[in-house]
């Protein structure tokens, strides 16, 4: 290709944006800084190094709960209020349902076998699939047995390593959902290669989702430069990236259908999915489409649901360290309801009110999304006195809607009690987990998971602060590192055993049940024939 014609590719983008930035120019967009010519807000973007959330709150403080901005003609919208976030996102969710098309992840890197931008036949049928699976009155109790096991085994590795709180909830996250969707079990070493597998394509899927990190976003006609030309090593990074998320689908769902012919698999999502939808004609007859959808969205929920569940569960862990009120009279209720013979279950749900309370409020305190995953327009939409025109990028920030003052008193204090009578305020689950048709359909999955964590560790474990060397206490800073998930940054704690009682009853009899060495050596063919 002639520097001719990568001139005349320039130029024709650049058309595009002076032909979009005239358009939106007639439209009433939210208000917002005022962009430059043609190039728009790129001065307006978040910078380096803080989170995102923190720079769109400055937004909300200048310009009110509903701003925008635009790039190159590509209108981004914030939302700040929950009322006006309902409103776009689940009043209008057929107008919004859409999410960003980028074509460095979607179309050259496929991540869109795993996330459909387009929110149409395809996306529908999967999302039914999921939530047939995963979301009925039947289908919502289906997994509790696996989870009460997999929590146990968490207490196991905390008691073994108790100074690698991240690694040991990495790992049982981790678990959890391989056993619950694959029925693939890993072992107690924190250590498996389908682990390393799937952190490796969420870490690629997070570097390609970066907005204007890679030129052919920008101008979508350099898909077309052939791969080796100078400027196009985007090329072979989306090639590499393309086969390990082959990988990632292919070879968890090779070993459930290897365990199903041999009659020797786990009930589990994949299972059941390839059950339903093969009918009485049995597994062999699945269609090329069904097992495609099957694939994908059993590796999106892995890759969606691995990293927010460790979020999730350290923020829970710093809240204990902090504000160890809150720790004691959790521990009263669990000794007065349940009692030193066992451990708290699903069942015990309904009368542990306090430890519901703390569910809620972990939930509340650090969104594992700050700002959601953004939304985008298929349809053009007016909301009050303003144009959200077709194509928009809507996103609204959770972590305002979580602590706004107006809905939470003293937002940044750790307070179980805020949705008990009198107070009442509102359930932080209505916007944990997205809004609309994009609504996370792993949400039951993982609130019962938190339920059972904090449940349980607080039964087993006294979580307090840890002392340096001269016997000084050490605060636990809550930091959360940039990004469109809100990773909590390590913290120093001390997690001790309450009891020598306790002890003998998270290692009580069966535990080499809970012990066993996994998996992964039913998979090594697989990494082989797949990875090289």
């Amino acid at each position: 290709m002639t520097s001719l014609t990568l001139t005349a590719l320039g130029l024709l983008a650049l058309l595009y944006s002076i032909h979009q930035y005239r358009t939106r120019k007639k439209l009433l967009l939210p208000p917002g800084p005022k962009p430059w010519p043609i190039i728009g807000n790129i001065k307006d973007l978040p910078p380096k190094g803080i989170p995102e959330f923190q720079h769109w709150l400055k937004h909300r403080t200048l310009y009110g709960p509903i701003t925008s901005i635009t790039i190159m003609g590509q209108t981004i919208v914030a939302v700040h209020d929950k009322q006006i976030a309902f409103q776009l996102l689940e009043k209008h969710s057929i107008k919004s349902s859409d999410r960003p098309r980028m074509e460095f992840a979607f179309t050259l890197c496929r991540f869109d076998d795993f996330v459909s931008s387009r929110y149409d036949h395809g996306c529908r049928r999967r999302r039914r699939l999921l939530e047939q699976q995963l979301c009925t009155t039947s289908s919502r109790t289906q997994f509790d047995e696996i989870q009460a096991v997999e929590v146990r085994r968490l207490l196991l590795r905390l008691m073994n390593q108790p100074t690698a709180l991240t690694e040991c909830l990495r790992a049982t996250a981790g678990s959890t959902l391989l056993r619950l969707i694959y029925g693939y079990s890993i072992g107690m070493n924190n250590n498996d290669p389908l682990i390393d597998l799937m952190e490796r394509v969420s870490n690629n899927m997070a570097l390609a989702a970066v907005p204007l990190a890679w030129m052919v976003d920008a101008v979508p006609a350099l898909k077309y430069l052939p791969a080796g030309f100078p400027g196009a090593g985007f090329k072979d990074t989306a090639k590499k990236w393309r086969e390990v998320n082959r990988a990632v689908a292919d070879i968890p769902y090779l070993f459930t259908r290897r365990q199903m012919d041999a009659g020797t698999y786990r009930p589990c999502y994949v299972s059941k999915s390839v059950q339903d939808l093969s009918g009485d004609s049995g597994p062999s007859s699945l269609s090329g489409e069904n097992e495609h959808d099957i694939k994908y969205t059993a590796a999106m929920m892995f890759l969606g649901g691995t990293a927010t569940t460790v979020i999730t569960l350290k923020t829970f862990v710093w809240a204990m360290v902090m504000f160890p009120d809150v720790q004691r009279k959790a521990q009263v209720e669990i000794d007065t309801v349940i009692g030193p013979d066992r451990l708290p279950q699903v069942k015990d749900r309904g009368r542990l009110p306090y430890i519901e309370g703390i569910v809620k409020e972990t939930l509340r305190m650090s969104p594992a999304t700050p700002l959601g995953f953004a939304h985008t327009t298929c349809e053009d939409i007016s909301y009050d006195k303003y144009d959200i025109p077709k194509g928009a990028i809507v996103f609204a920030s959770l972590w305002w809607l979580s602590h706004d003052p107006d809905i939470y008193a003293e937002p940044s204090r750790f307070d179980p009690e805020r949705y008990r009578e009198p107070r009442n305020e509102p359930d932080p689950k209505a916007v944990a987990f997205g809004f609309g048709r994009r609504k996370c359909p792993g949400r039951y999955v993982a609130d019962t998971n938190v339920f059972l964590v904090v449940a349980q560790m607080l039964a087993t474990f006294n979580i307090n602060k840890a002392v340096d060397r001269f016997g000084v206490a050490l605060d636990a800073e809550f930091k959360v590192r940039p990004g469109a998930l809100g990773h909590v940054v390590d913290f120093p704690c001390e997690i001790v055993p309450r009891s020598e009682e306790m002890l003998r009853l998270v290692r009580g009899d069966g535990v080499k049940d809970f012990e066993d060495e996994g998996d992964s050596s039913k998979i090594r063919d697989g990494f082989d024939t797949l990875l090289g």
